[in-house]
């Protein structure tokens, strides 16, 4: 990461779970210091992609390094979001958080262009329609995981069904009592 405050949380977390074998380093990865490092066996790019000024650029340097990369971001899914399509943020740079500002907005298939382009050949998606978030496993080597069909998720179904159930029902029973015009 490029935050020190990510990498503080990050090495937090490793601690609370007593873990060793990830090390989190400040690294720029368009840098000769990136370009040296060993390959990576798995890289996570965790709300990244939308945060980066150039969106191929910055990928093709991640993919030089690994043959699988998992993301999680705030993807574009209004309108053709089967489109390969980037929108950039009309969100102003972000002064407390100078990290945190959004550039572009990539829908599954943009994110996925780009990964082709770099030899990358198999995509996992797990998406919930209703969440601007988005996750895409992508590799260069087949897997498993990757003859499996994508994940569709609706987080907040259950509560989402109890908060409205009563309404619901109240709904529907004057429709049929002729008290709405359904």
């Amino acid at each position: 990461d490029i935050d020190q405050l990510r990498i503080k949380k990050a090495n937090f977390v490793k601690s609370v779970f007593d873990v060793n074998n990830p090390k989190f380093d400040i690294i720029d990865i368009y840098s000769d210091e990136f370009k040296n490092l060993d390959k990576f066996d798995f890289c996570l790019c965790m709300g990244f992609v939308h945060r980066i000024p150039d969106p191929y650029s910055a990928i093709k340097a991640i993919g030089d390094k690994t043959d699988t990369i998992l993301f999680e971001w705030k993807a574009l899914k209004q309108g053709h979001h089967s489109d390969s399509i980037a929108k950039f943020s009309e969100k102003d740079i972000d002064n407390i958080d100078y990290y945190g500002t959004e550039y572009w907005i990539l829908t599954y298939n943009a994110l996925e262009a780009i990964l082709k382009r770099n030899k990358f050949k198999f995509f996992y998606r797990v998406d919930d329609p209703r969440q601007r978030r988005a996750i895409l496993v992508a590799s260069k080597k087949n897997d498993e995981l990757f003859d499996k069909q994508d994940q569709i998720i609706h987080r907040g179904r259950i509560i989402t069904f109890l908060s409205h159930t009563k309404k619901y029902l109240i709904t529907i029973i004057k429709i049929l009592q002729g008290k709405i015009n359904s």
